[in-house]
């Protein structure tokens, strides 16, 4: 062996043979050809602290802890610097192989990057983003790939726009806030949604073709569809899915019909035709029926039919039984009339016949006190382009004994688009103006006063002046002029 040491203060001698037992420690440039008798050298050039002890290398100090130590005092241990435009790499050796090339870490640019088959698997940017399967991270941790913890996997799907999170064991997948479960679906694929993370708490739970939802396991909602024919909302106690508790709707397959019941009873049906059935179950009609309502034992029928295909009654209420009304008007919750039937007699009680009016020209409103008498124009009314051949426009009246009295003003039409548009009350019972200080009686015939109110007839023969006669005297209403209303029964027509 040949050993050439140079430096300040080293050693010469091309052909001098040197052994060394443990370590050397050089101040120059070492230099050697063969190795066969050296047991712990392991370095070709050392710097004043690097050493060689026991075939490891150590650099900044006197013992090693691994095959390469490096203790530096400087915040830069070591530097990998590389003049290659594809940065600056450390490569790690395949034993299998024998390849420098196979798993590497190093630069590019400001990223850190890490390559394995010499392509790059992990990268992270000068931002501090971590990009998996990207070298573009532009969130704090990116992959493009899917992520397995402990058996679940968050999947991206090969078209890059579809995701999935799949537990793979036989546990359920929960999710939650406020480190409360809030979601959870369980291995045979049921969801439950909670609202306090208990079993008696609001939830939501499907199961195969079903969806139940749970309030304090006191009432539940049941969406099944395990029918093959039926799909079904159930409302019921406990989430029993038994329809008896509550009510449901069911959607029959077999004739496209919508139901619903109460008490486990069907209540209502939709035909497919569009037919309604209340407290029936099946049209035993022959005209064709759109909406057919019965009562408990079919004491009161309510049917209406489509008149345009079978040629029926539009509408047709039936009581059964006794006499009474069939239909009942309410204004405000209080009972104002009531159409009626006794035996074979059909009448209108608490009520009158009314038509719409208008002032002369079509005038906009002015004050008109309820129960004025008015008088018939030779003026006809107008709404726009609607037709029209039978309502005339009228006034207040003026002339005493007025022989074109129209009836009285009852009130302006608010729910009409034409705002000038009023009601006039002509047959029936309502209420008539009295100026004040005229006196009248029950059983007067009353004609016009030619001032928008009512005095008694001279006679008691109905006369085409006859505007009323009187039914009581008693008052309703008193108004700022004195004048006064009473009850009446209009004849005006």
């Amino acid at each position: 062996m040949s050993i050439s040491i140079s430096g300040s203060g080293g050693i010469t001698g091309a052909t001098t043979s040197y052994s060394f037992d443990q370590s050397v420690s050089i101040g120059g440039t070492l230099t050697y050809e063969d190795v066969t008798n050296i047991d712990s050298v392991g370095i070709i050039t050392a710097q004043s602290g690097i050493k060689v002890p026991g075939g490891s290398v150590a650099i900044g100090l006197d013992t090693t802890q691994a095959l390469l130590h490096v203790k530096s005092s400087v915040a830069r241990a070591s530097i990998v610097e590389s003049t290659s435009t594809d940065g600056s790499y450390t490569s790690f050796v395949d034993p299998s192989t024998s390849s420098y090339d196979r798993v590497q870490i190093g630069s590019a640019g400001n990223d850190l990057v890490l390559r394995t088959t010499e392509v790059e698997r992990m990268r992270i940017d000068s931002s501090g983003n971590v990009g998996i399967g990207t070298d573009n991270p532009e969130y704090v941790f990116d992959t493009r790939g899917s992520i397995n913890i402990s058996g679940s996997i968050f999947r991206r799907g090969a078209d890059n726009a579809t995701f999935s999170l799949v537990n793979r064991a036989a546990q359920p997948l929960t999710f939650g806030t406020n480190d409360t479960e809030r979601m959870r679906i369980d291995s045979s694929g049921r969801v439950t949604l909670k609202n306090g993370g208990s079993n008696n708490a609001s939830e939501f739970q499907s199961a195969a073709n079903q969806f139940v939802i749970t309030n304090n396991g006191a009432c539940g909602l049941t969406i099944d569809a395990t029918s093959s024919t039926n799909c079904s909302i159930h409302f019921a106690d406990g989430a029993s899915g038994d329809e008896s508790y509550r009510g449901f709707f069911v959607y029959n397959n077999a004739d496209d019909s919508l139901r619903i019941g109460t008490a486990g009873a069907e209540r209502m049906r939709i035909e497919s035709s569009g037919n309604i059935f209340a407290n029936k179950t099946a049209n035993n009609r022959t005209d064709n029926g759109l909406l057919l309502i019965a009562g408990g034992s079919d004491d009161c029928t309510l049917i209406v039919t489509n008149e345009r295909t079978s040629g029926g009654n539009p509408i047709e209420v039936n009581r059964q039984g006794s006499d009474g009304n069939l239909i009942s008007f309410f204004q405000a919750g209080t009972l104002e009339g009531a159409i009626v039937v006794s035996g074979s007699t059909v009448s209108l009680s608490g009520g009158h016949l009314s038509r719409w009016s208008q002032l002369a020209g079509g005038a906009e409103r002015t004050e008109i006190l309820r129960g004025t008498v008015l008088s018939n124009l030779d003026e006809m009314c107008e709404w726009g382009e609607e037709d029209n051949e039978q309502l005339n426009r009228m006034k207040v009246s003026d002339v005493e004994g007025d022989a074109n009295v129209a009836g009285v003003f009852m009130s302006w039409d608010d729910d009409d688009i034409y705002p000038n548009d009023f009601y006039c009350a002509m047959t029936g019972d309502f209420v008539i103006r009295i100026a004040q200080g005229t006196t009248v009686a029950r059983g007067d015939l009353l004609m016009s006063a030619g001032d928008g109110t009512a005095k008694p007839q001279d006679d008691d023969i109905v006369r085409s002046k006859t505007i009323a006669k009187v039914t009581s005297t008693t008052v309703s209403q008193t108004y700022s002029d004195g004048s006064y209303c009473v009850p009446c029964v209009l004849m005006a027509c």
